[in-house]
């Protein structure tokens, strides 16, 4: 800051060889020489020694003459330098990052394969040298083909997701969880739905009509029956009339016959 270069000799800058602030940068192959912030005119000459690789006796000696604000390149008449309008770049087509527009080489060519280097995922890349982030794993359990790892029963589910309890969708404790049938089903009553209610009961008596027996009920008829269960209103109920009694048999129609 606040430098002042106004006589005939100017200034100095330079470093030993090797000195790691004098190296280019790795990427580029290029150094910053100058970066200058002025309120008024910028003009001068810039006289410049390289050692390519560090060897002296391949030195070239630039001059780069500059007024005002813009990018300036060597205009030193040498022969052509390696930095001549700066086309540096990889010229090697084999390489990731060749440049088709660079005429120098500058040692920037990339040789890595991107892909997946992980030896334990499904798409490992033998030829990747670099990884993209593109591995991909087999789910727990299982191999890359999607096939289990350990089936004892071989029925297509991994051990260690099993799960045991009814399989049979027909019983009144259906899993559709369970994996493996172990003898837990339970099925509902004959006639009798799994919540224990009567799959036909057509007079809503709570008695399925299967085993729904019609019969007199009443314990002061000629015919009651104690092995019916239904008599909607007693109408098969047969009671003796005037001086007749119950002692008679009946004609199978609740007549007394007695």
């Amino acid at each position: 800051q606040n430098v002042i270069m106004n006589d005939v000799t100017g200034g100095g800058w330079f470093v030993l060889n090797g000195t790691p602030n004098g190296l280019p940068n790795p990427t580029t192959n290029r150094t910053l020489l100058m970066q200058l912030t002025t309120a008024g005119d910028i003009s001068g000459t810039l006289n410049v020694q390289v050692f390519p690789q560090g060897v002296g006796a391949n030195q070239y000696q630039l001059t780069y003459t500059y007024d005002g604000t813009g990018t300036f390149t060597d205009s030193t008449e040498d022969g052509g330098s390696p930095w001549d309008n700066n086309a540096c770049g990889c010229t090697d087509e084999s390489a990731s990052n060749y440049d088709a527009s660079a005429d120098y080489e500058d040692g920037s060519c990339d040789y890595s394969v991107l892909g997946c280097t992980d030896s334990s995922a499904c798409n490992f890349d033998a030829d990747a040298t670099d990884n993209d982030g593109s591995c991909t794993y087999a789910a727990t359990g299982y191999d890359c083909d999607g096939n289990c790892l350990v089936d004892t029963d071989g029925d297509g589910t991994c051990d260690p997701f099993e799960i045991d309890g009814c399989t049979d969708n027909s019983a009144c404790n259906f899993d559709d969880a369970a994996t493996e049938e172990d003898g837990s089903c339970t099925y509902p009553e004959l006639y009798y739905d799994c919540n224990g209610d009567c799959l036909v009961d057509t007079d809503g008596d709570g008695l399925c009509d299967q085993v729904d027996l019609p019969g007199c009920t009443d314990t002061t008829a000629c015919n009651y029956d104690a092995t019916p269960t239904t008599d909607t209103n007693n109408a098969l109920c047969v009671y003796p009339a005037g001086c007749d009694t119950c002692s008679g048999a009946t004609d199978g129609t609740g007549t007394v016959v007695d």
